[in-house]
């Protein structure tokens, strides 16, 4: 891979933001979608071409996408764009690579078409996909999500439509010859219907990158797929990361346990041997948490999640909520 820009590369940082692709092009901030055509308030002048940009695409301006994104966003780089240049993304530096030559990756060499379209196997079935790199969540024909047990719910939006609430659904998918687990939602009706229009039965969105690096090549219809193992940081906390939110620890010495004895209020059978006290403990626990806000090591791991959304996990014994109102995302709580 090129290490730097020339006359024919270019090259760039990105950033994950709310699990799209945010980078910046001379001072402009940009997202990466190749589900869409370019959006934006001016002409856009790259890699020496011209590009007129359109200020809507199905009615939806570059405002709107800012506001539905949850960051300030200058231009949608669409695919009427990227379709002139072979691009690499390389997810495990968080790098975009364009250029006028044709790159290389030694992967898996998937045929694809100018509307992006990628074929795959999910839930043993070979079906075609959208490979939309605009899209934060993949999904998938309803159909395949029947008798599935839910695995969370996001919030999305699409443009003409807006914004929309689903369900997740944990289904294996083999692509380029490796079984992965992906996360899929069901579009509404009314964005269903036209996937089928194109032979399609779902789109696979950026969560494809937390797989592979990806190589696209329009002059030649050909993805290239490269697997690679992302690194992970897992998040484990306690009581100790609300104390300063005014939430009691236990063993302290100023903790509940120095006012309540632990044998008689958190042991196995104590709702048969002391109910009235054990109710009243757990009750004044639940109001205790009532008004009680995220403090600043909430809020970092909340900002942390939020640019590195494929690679930062949070696990929790606790209780409270406060990682959820600090922002963060499939919190998994042990108790």
């Amino acid at each position: 891979m090129t290490n730097q820009s020339t006359p024919s590369t270019q090259i760039y940082k990105y950033k994950l933001i709310n699990n799209h692709i945010i980078f910046s092009i001379d001072n402009k901030t940009a997202l990466l979608d190749t589900g869409a055509n370019s959006i934006g308030n001016e002409e856009l002048i790259f890699m020496n071409q011209t590009f007129n940009v359109a200020k809507n695409f199905l009615g939806t301006s570059i405002e709107q996408i800012s506001k539905y994104v949850g960051t300030h966003i200058d231009i949608l780089f669409g695919i009427d764009i990227i379709q002139n240049f072979d691009l690499l993304i390389d997810a495990k530096s968080h790098t975009l690579v364009f250029s006028n030559e044709a790159l290389s990756l030694d992967g898996i060499h998937l045929p694809l078409s100018n509307d992006s379209i990628i074929s795959a196997v999910v839930d043993n079935e070979y079906i075609k996909l959208f490979f939309d790199t605009g899209a934060s969540t993949s999904y998938i024909h309803s159909s395949f999500t029947e008798n599935k047990i839910t695995a969370g719910a996001t919030d999305d939006f699409f443009p003409a439509y807006g914004s929309f609430k689903t369900n997740l659904y944990s289904i294996d998918t083999q692509i380029a010859q490796e079984d992965i687990m992906l996360k899929y939602g069901v579009l509404p009706k009314a964005l269903e219907a036209p996937l089928l229009l194109h032979d399609t039965q779902g789109i696979i969105g950026v969560e494809l990158l937390q797989h592979f690096n990806c190589l696209l090549c329009f002059k030649t219809n050909t993805m290239i797929l490269q697997k690679y193992k992302p690194k992970k940081i897992v998040f484990f906390t306690g009581a100790g990361i609300s104390a300063d939110s005014g939430i009691s620890t236990f063993r302290d010495a100023d903790g509940l346990w120095e006012n309540y004895d632990v044998q008689k209020i958190c042991t196995a059978g104590c709702l048969d041997t002391n109910r009235d006290e054990t109710v009243e403990f757990y009750n004044n626990r639940r109001l205790d948490l009532k008004d009680k806000r995220p403090n600043k090591a909430h809020h970092t791991i909340a900002r942390l999640q939020t640019q590195y959304s494929q690679s930062i996990k949070i696990i929790t014994q606790n209780v409270d909520d406060l990682f959820e109102k600090a922002g963060c995302k499939d919190v998994l709580h042990v108790h």
